[in-house]
């Protein structure tokens, strides 16, 4: 861990599967004490709520999808959610609470996400007209990150890039910039801010 927080200036450990069967708990509590972790990731807003039932007050970050059901109770506990579809910060300002989300733009993995252009511009609008959405991060998750591809990461750290240059030049910060191996010129399964 002292290596990685050497070299990255931060790190989000994922935490889902019951932190792959290690113990979500316990896992969650040694590694925020390490100063460069400020940010867990969970798959579930369940797993995000047993952390901040068990006193875990780092910032969490559900990277799996929600339902509308569930966005209530992750605002209340304070979970960042992720953006992954058109008309969701629409339905999340509905909420009248502060609500802190990150955009996963879709490079390649094609699971779920944002594609850069047209459906990021109708994002743009969508967080402009909101009044209790915040923005707190953008990142996207490449596709054979543990295959040696750099001709397939370079092409999706390009469309990374142009999704980024599309919130800058409409004046929203992308927030806290991340993803697996971004900037990487070995592939690797650590999530790190840029």
């Amino acid at each position: 861990m002292q290596i990685l927080t050497r070299r990255h200036k931060r790190l989000i450990p994922v935490l889902k599967s019951d932190a792959y069967g290690l113990g979500l708990l316990p896992i969650a509590r040694e590694l925020t004490r390490h100063p460069g972790v400020k940010m867990l990731a969970v798959a579930q807003v369940l797993e995000g709520a047993k952390l901040r039932e068990c006193g875990i007050d780092a910032d969490i970050l559900v990277l799996g999808g929600t339902l509308p059901r569930q966005w209530g109770a992750a605002a209340e506990l304070g979970l960042t959610l992720t953006v992954t579809r058109p008309g969701m910060i629409t339905e999340l300002n509905r909420l009248d609470k502060t609500v802190n989300v990150h955009l996963k733009i879709e490079t390649g993995l094609n699971r779920n996400g944002i594609r850069p252009g047209k459906e990021l511009a109708g994002i743009i609008e969508e967080l402009k007209a909101s009044s209790y959405v915040n923005l707190t991060g953008t990142y996207s998750h490449f596709a054979e990150a543990e295959a040696p591809n750099l001709a397939r990461c370079a092409a999706q750290k390009a469309e990374f890039d142009r999704a980024l240059a599309q919130l800058e030049a409409a004046g929203i910060s992308a927030g806290a910039v991340f993803g697996c191996n971004y900037k990487s010129k070995q592939p690797g399964r650590a999530i790190r801010y840029n």
